[in-house]
């Protein structure tokens, strides 16, 4: 069993421990060179068994794009970049790709 630390996790339900989430419902993962390919594949992979995740985004540092993998579209991924908007449907947040760089 392996087990990942996402850059960010929101879980939707309440979490008895402060240190790992069970239920997740947003995972969102910062690309560098040296984790890209890990979290386009292993990572998606291994995300794509929780039950309540509904939404995984990876997220590019060094320009304004983002993928988002929802469940509810069998995890088929959708590309945003600058003077685009995204909404994170887990959450009910639609906000610009530009406001994440800023």
């Amino acid at each position: 069993m392996r087990f990942y630390y996402p850059d960010v996790q929101v879980a939707c339900e309440e979490e008895a421990d402060r240190y790992y989430n069970e239920h997740p419902c947003l995972i969102v993962e910062v690309l560098s060179d040296s984790t890209q390919r890990i979290d386009r594949t292993e990572k998606l992979m291994a995300y794509q068994t929780i039950e309540c995740l509904q939404e995984y985004v990876l997220l590019s540092q060094d320009s304004p794009y983002l993928e988002v993998y929802r469940r509810r579209t069998a995890w088929q991924r959708e590309s945003f970049s600058e003077k685009q908007s995204v909404t994170l449907e887990s959450i009910d947040l639609t906000l610009a790709v530009e406001a994440l760089y800023s």
